[in-house]
């Protein structure tokens, strides 16, 4: 993992120098989404110039309901593929997955030195570790407002600036045909619990160079006001702690190292051990300590396995899942699937994080579990219980304010986010003619101080399952594929809706897996296979449809996976009656 700086220069020589190696001072730029406009999640910025290309964010998406099997969702590349020695770089704004979570699929074919703060490289290396890529990979280190010359016509200076993440940054991109500044992900936090403050000194000072394009985070642009920062988070996290009479449980980003802070400060101050149960939250607190950015006192945080040995007045769970993901730490607590941690009458249950589109029916039913389990549920909806590392309106005014750029590119939304950061900037007094809603694909090119969308190239979505890459396309393809492969394997079950018990046996139909004729011996096993593994969920768990279909369905396939190398679709059908 190489963590060094090369080709420095400061803004004046750097300036100087793509002028110089530029033969046409009005060369057209081109922007390109890979994705990140119109949906949330997947960011991916192309920029172009001569015979060069610079990527800004790598990011993943969580796959809707209906992508069955689907793990993540990446962006199509196909575009940069066709002459992948263009490509020079790979600059990151900061550590989130839906900027950098792309990245271990697409670097074994676009094996480019990669760019970003401290932090955000040491998330992207744990990642790279785990797919085996970090030995091949070259990451270099940004330091703030030391400009990075990348190629002959692409300069890159990180701006630091505050978000629910430390070292997230702004960047600055200077060409030949005018400096751009890509966001990021970013709110105005004037009293950060980690780190610097927003850099406003840098930002505003862009608008001396008469900034071409602002590419601007959109994400809360539907939300008047501004942010609320994470010590007045810590005012109104404070009295649920000090009311809190027996275990609390608090979910939130695995990624939120200032969440994370401040309730290992509550911890301290209200006499509590802290348990951590989940993967990615036990590597975020190694990653964010070994940096010296998280301050953790000696012997706060013990292992799951002697939490019997503290008493539950005493005890602070961190838990992964605040948007319930079936196998997450959380959503097995909430069922009573865990195998440390259970939930007793008067717990107390924190669900300090927003919610991603698309996830609200999955949390809304664990969180319904917590409140039949008799605890006290404090949620971002209701509660004061979150703060957004998102700019609201008035941060993205101010932003606009000291940028004062040219031109205007709304990116990181669905389309009405897109449309209000649209009308904030009209509202400012912009002109509607240099604001572009762009679509994923579309060229928006500069030139002759003009802009306008020339043309569009091949993006879409593909699909990851854990391990392989799908194909780019509609779901339906996939499943195509997948079914004239491996088959489909229907387990039916029906349930006494009162009782919650198996009224009869598990019944099993398969299409292109196995002749159930020849297969009797096969068939019982996976009866039997499936009515143990009912009948080893507790009532709670039952009662979740979404739950028992997830774990009928990881038992069948890791049994099929084991003994026939085949992977065939299961679905689990599962009848109320």
């Amino acid at each position: 993992m190489t963590l060094s700086l090369s080709s420095i220069t400061s803004e004046t020589e750097a300036q100087t120098k793509l002028k110089a190696q530029s033969s046409d001072a009005a060369a057209s730029l081109r922007l390109i989404p890979m994705g990140g406009v119109e949906e949330f999640g997947m960011n991916m910025m192309i920029y172009e110039m001569g015979n060069e290309r610079l990527a800004v964010d790598c990011g993943a998406m969580f796959p809707d309901s209906d992508m069955l099997g689907v793990d993540l969702v990446i962006p199509d590349v196909s575009y940069l593929l066709e002459e992948p020695e263009k490509l020079r770089g790979i600059v990151l704004t900061h550590g989130h997955d839906d900027h950098i979570g792309a990245l271990p699929y697409i670097l074994p074919s676009l094996n480019v030195p990669v760019y970003g703060t401290r932090l955000t490289l040491a998330f992207l290396g744990a990642k790279l570790e785990e797919h085996g890529l970090l030995d091949q990979t070259t990451l270099i280190e940004l330091k703030y407002n030391k400009p990075v010359q990348i190629s002959s016509n692409f300069n890159v200076q990180a701006i630091h600036v505050t978000h629910s993440v430390p070292n997230a940054a702004s960047i600055a991109i200077r060409t030949p045909a005018g400096t751009v500044l890509q966001t990021g992900d970013y709110k105005i936090d004037y009293s950060p619990i980690i780190g610097e403050q927003f850099d406003f000194h840098n930002i505003a000072k862009l608008s001396q160079e008469n900034v071409l394009a602002l590419v601007g985070d959109s994400t809360n642009s539907d939300i008047p006001g501004s942010t609320h920062t994470e010590r007045w988070l810590g005012r109104h996290l404070e009295p649920i702690f000090a009311s809190s009479k027996r275990a609390v449980f608090c979910t939130t980003f695995s990624t939120s190292v200032h969440r994370i802070q401040l309730l290992i400060n509550l911890a301290e101050k209200f006499q509590r051990k802290v348990f951590v149960a989940g993967r990615s939250f036990e590597r975020t607190i190694d990653i964010a300590t070994d940096l010296g950015l998280l301050k953790i006192p000696r012997g706060m945080i013990l292992s799951l396995k002697s939490i019997e040995d503290i008493p539950p007045q005493r005890r602070l769970i961190l838990a992964t899942g605040s948007q319930a993901e079936p196998f997450s730490a959380m959503s097995r607590i909430a069922v009573g699937e865990h195998r440390w941690l259970r939930v007793e009458k008067n717990d107390t249950i924190i669900h300090s994080a927003r919610v991603i589109p698309g996830h609200m029916r999955p949390i809304s039913r664990m969180i319904n579990h917590f409140y039949k389990q008799g605890a006290r549920v404090f949620e971002s909806s209701t509660s004061k219980v979150h703060a957004s590392g998102h700019a609201y309106i008035e941060e993205i005014k101010a932003m606009i304010s000291m940028v004062q750029p040219r031109y205007l590119v709304p990116v990181h939304g669905e389309v009405r986010q897109l449309m209000h950061h649209r009308d904030i900037a009209i509202g400012m007094g912009f002109d509607p003619e240099d604001i572009f809603l762009l679509e994923n694909g579309d060229v928006l090119e500069f030139h002759d101080n003009v802009a306008e969308v020339m043309d569009k190239v091949p993006t879409g979505h593909v699909l990851v399952d854990g391990k392989t890459i799908g194909e780019t396309g509609e779901v339906v393809l996939r499943d195509r594929q997948h079914l004239s492969e491996d088959g489909m394997l229907i387990a039916i079950l029906n349930v006494d809706k009162t009782t919650g018990a198996l009224i009869t046996p598990p019944e099993i139909v398969t299409r292109g897996f196995v002749y159930v004729d020849e297969s009797e011996d096969l068939i019982n096993e996976l009866r039997d296979l499936i009515r143990s593994t009912f009948e080893a969920l507790p009532k709670e768990a039952r009662e979740d449809q979404d739950f028992m279909h997830a774990e009928v369905r990881r038992a069948l396939r890791k049994h099929i996976r084991r003994t026939f190398d085949r992977f065939p679709v299961i679905l689990p059908v599962i009848q109320q009656i």
